[in-house]
């Protein structure tokens, strides 16, 4: 039996896996947006071995595909390689929830810096307490990355009316969202 796997991310995947009674484990690269086959030729217990042990990192079988929600790490496939559509897909749906898990990680993240003032404040009794903070992600470049860091500016308020106020006089009309953004 042959075991295809499909990387449905836009960066590279190290897969590492052991089967049968290899010693050390084996490395494969597997690039951003497509599949390789095991060079193996694999018995079923040993596929199942390897979609086992990585079942818990978002391996994912390919008739599963269509029921999984969120991201998918790698798409796994037997004797027969990932649809290039199916895999496409995958990779356009995985940059869409991780940018929403990472707004939501931004969004908690300047929360958790307006609570550390707001706290800082009160424990200090100032006489000015904290009205409104923002917090600006500047974006740094990390490895080889191509492609620039979106910007992000996210803006925590403790006062709403102050805050709305602030947005109309800078033209960025009604504040969306909840305490974050």
């Amino acid at each position: 039996m042959k075991l295809y796997i499909a990387n449905p991310k836009p960066q590279n995947h190290d897969f590492m896996f052991r089967v049968g009674g290899m010693k050390v484990m084996k490395t494969i690269m597997i690039e951003a947006g497509s599949q390789v086959l095991l060079p193996l030729d694999m018995r079923t217990e040993d596929i199942s071995a390897v979609v086992e042990a990585n079942r818990d990192y978002g391996f994912v079988d390919l008739d599963e595909l269509k029921r999984v929600r969120g991201h998918v790490s790698l798409i796994y496939s037997v004797d027969k390689p990932v649809p290039l559509t199916q895999l496409h897909h995958t990779f356009e749906r995985n940059k869409t929830a991780l940018k929403v898990v990472g707004d939501d990680i931004q969004k908690a993240a300047a929360n958790s810096v307006a609570q550390k003032f707001e706290t800082e404040a009160r424990d200090r009794r100032l006489d000015n307490p904290l009205k409104s903070l923002q917090v600006e992600l500047i974006p740094e470049k990390v490895g080889d990355v191509d492609e620039p860091f979106e910007g992000t500016d996210i803006r925590v308020v403790a006062d709403e009316k102050q805050a709305r106020q602030e947005l109309a006089d800078a033209g960025q009309g009604r504040r969306r969202g909840g305490r974050g953004r």
